[in-house]
């Protein structure tokens, strides 16, 4: 596995300081399953030509647990003969997370980036995409998707909405069922449920500001130029 060797030299080391059979000298059980599982993990990572492959799962208890009884293994991942060098490496850093190893995201992008092209190598040329390629598609795709869909407001959602407050001389309905087809014009989508929004007479003298802090004032005659008043 020349290829994947330069990226598990590191994590190998740190991961058999971790589980080293040597550590559970007083627990023979331990010791027996974590040197059966690391005879069997060399084999998957620097499979030997005379030895073929099996499928197995291997378990592992860490360092951390040589004194406890009756724990179950810390990490435990599955092997494949069929698994190419860099799904097995992938399945193996998956292992030293685990234990609390930290994996450089550049190496977890190199193996994934690996074993997407090895995935594509199966699909017709036409089909193939680079990574750049899908994260694009995948950014446009989600763009789309975020964004804001057209509302058909109606009369019926002004009228019996609770930060909506009517003048008493106002035609609630009337005034209700003109404001729905201006409402797509006014970018509710930045104030339309977060701010009050009081409905005045055309012959109401319009509140003093202080009064009126943070509510949008409006005349029921208004069109859409008229004038809001906040």
């Amino acid at each position: 596995m020349n290829k994947t060797k330069t990226i598990l030299k590191p994590y190998l080391r740190k991961f058999i300081l971790q589980t080293h059979p040597d550590f559970f000298h007083n627990d023979s059980c331990k010791k027996k399953v974590n040197a059966a599982s690391l005879q069997k993990l060399y084999n998957v990572l620097q499979p030997d030509q005379d030895q073929a492959m099996t499928s197995c799962q291997l378990e592992f208890y860490i360092k951390q647990q040589q004194n406890k009884k009756k724990e179950q293994p810390k990490a435990i991942a599955r092997f494949d003969p069929k698994d190419s060098e860099w799904i097995k490496t992938s399945a193996f850093l998956g292992l030293c997370k685990q234990v609390d190893i930290s994996i450089l995201q550049s190496d977890m992008d190199m193996v994934q980036d690996m074993i997407s092209k090895e995935a594509n190598k199966h699909k017709p040329k036409n089909q193939y995409k680079s990574l750049t390629r899908e994260f694009a598609e995948r950014l446009y795709k989600q763009h789309n998707e975020e964004k804001p869909t057209t509302i058909e407001w109606k009369a019926s959602q002004i009228l019996g909405h609770k930060l909506v407050m009517f003048d008493p001389q106002v035609n609630k309905k009337a005034f209700s069922n003109t404001f729905s087809h201006y409402l797509p014009h006014l970018q509710p989508e930045n104030w339309w449920g977060k701010v009050p929004l009081m409905v005045i007479s055309p012959s109401s003298v319009l509140p003093s500001r202080e009064l009126t802090q943070g509510i949008l004032v409006v005349k029921s005659d208004m069109d859409l130029k008229g004038k809001v008043e906040a």
